[in-house]
């Protein structure tokens, strides 16, 4: 009994030892940090159920709160574009949390007809700054397109801030 209470009583005093280490005053990372360049892998990749904010990304957050998203990418030998707009909802240190919304132009050959979709989405994303330049982020939303909705799309990023 006194052996299990003495290891309880170290891992707590571990932990918390842990947990205090390096969390003094942070500065914020994304703090003057405007623009990125990077790329973006976001699901459903198999287009027509597609929403193409995949490839070569460039970022920019024009206030600490708002940003823009512009992805290039090639989807079946076709060129694709997307636009994004991003309100942050929290401005941490090192994670910042934010919704935002877009719209892609992509070109699909089908039956020998070539068709332009430009699917909607709606996203929540997360951005986690590494170090005062590298930030990986993560992102979940929903698209659709014609106005019915398609499905859930997922994605992962990574950006080089200047």
């Amino acid at each position: 009994m006194s052996r299990t209470l003495t290891s309880g009583i170290i891992w707590v005093a571990l932990i918390l030892t842990i947990s205090q280490i390096g969390f003094g005053e942070e500065e914020n990372r994304s703090k003057g940090k405007g623009i990125g360049i990077g790329v973006e892998a976001t699901s459903p990749f198999v287009s027509p159920n597609a929403f193409p904010a995949s490839g070569f990304s460039v970022r920019l957050w024009i206030v600490d709160f708002v940003g823009l998203e512009l992805d290039a990418f090639l989807i079946e030998n076709s060129p694709s574009f997307s636009s994004r707009a991003f309100l942050k909802l929290l401005n941490t240190e090192i994670v910042d949390i934010y919704l935002g919304s877009g719209l892609s132009f992509f070109i699909h050959p089908e039956n020998g007809k070539t068709l332009l979709f430009t699917p909607l989405q709606f996203l929540a994303g997360l951005e986690i700054r590494l170090t005062q330049n590298i930030a990986l982020n993560g992102e979940l939303g929903l698209f659709g397109h014609s106005g019915k909705p398609q499905g859930v799309t997922s994605g992962i990023g990574i950006h080089f801030y200047f």
